[in-house]
């Protein structure tokens, strides 16, 4: 029901999502929340919440594959922001500094892609590489340009 797919229970609000943006490229920015899912996990090592992340893997892979990148999802972090949750949005330094902070990651070694030019810049001043999106020909050009095959 709902178009959800079999075998993607758990992430099947993101599996949706990646399908739905396949098919248009007339998405905005909905600045309230419509809907929201709770979360239930226990711990990150859950065995609930290990089969959910093998689910999203899963349904990224898909999503590349109908794309039409030649690339594979290598790893996967499992860290959710909520900008609600944590009362900062983008393009708040603060917003990307938590992020950065909470998820123990290296501003230089990540690639930060957004369609708004001010999220990028944001980003890039904190020391991220940025691409800005305009569309996935231009996407897989920039990709290239950091040496990641597409």
């Amino acid at each position: 029901s709902g178009n959800f797919r079999e075998g993607f229970e758990g992430c099947e609000q993101y599996d949706l999502l990646l399908r739905c943006i396949e098919q248009t490229r007339k998405i905005k920015h909905i600045p309230k929340i419509l809907y929201h899912r709770r979360v239930y996990f226990k711990t990150p090592d859950d065995q609930l919440t290990l089969k959910i992340q093998q689910k999203t893997i899963t349904a990224l892979k898909n999503h590349v594959h109908r794309m039409g990148f030649d690339a594979d999802v290598l790893s996967y972090r499992h860290h959710y922001h909520f900008s609600y949750r944590i009362k900062m949005i983008k393009p708040s330094k603060n917003f990307f500094q938590y992020v950065i902070k909470n998820s123990k990651l290296n501003p230089q070694e990540c690639l930060f892609i957004d369609d708004k030019q001010k999220n990028v810049e944001a980003a890039q001043k904190l020391g991220m590489f940025g691409i800005i999106f305009l569309n996935v020909s231009q996407l897989k050009t920039e990709l290239k340009n950091f040496g990641i095959k597409t």
